[in-house]
């Protein structure tokens, strides 16, 4: 896998290397319905740092439930934490505020 700038120049050939400095988050939620909210930051970071990242994101309510029962601002909500487990340099946000109320924070 080849990352190109702006002027054709290699960046980076080593994938492993890619994966540790970007985390993205489509506008896609990739989530697993049967899962909780718990589970799947514990997926993500391979049981690391799980209570950090669901104080942060502000998930505590939610971290025993199971996804399909979410809704969509706390869909995305998670989705964007997952992004922030591997602690990346860069991360894009695709369609950040999809699903997501922005009225309840003005």
């Amino acid at each position: 896998m080849f990352i190109w700038s702006l002027n054709e120049s290699i960046i980076s050939s080593k994938y492993c290397t890619i994966r540790k400095i970007f985390g993205v988050c489509v506008q896609i939620d990739i989530i697993y319905d049967k899962l909780t909210v718990e589970r799947h930051i514990k997926f993500y970071t391979y049981l690391k740092g799980v209570k950090i990242i669901v104080e942060d994101f502000d998930l505590l309510h939610e971290k025993s439930t199971n996804t399909e029962k979410l809704n969509g601002g706390q869909k995305r909500k998670l989705c964007i934490a997952m992004v922030f487990i591997g602690n990346p340099h860069y991360v894009f946000l695709d369609e950040l505020t999809t699903g997501y109320s922005l009225f309840r924070y003005i």
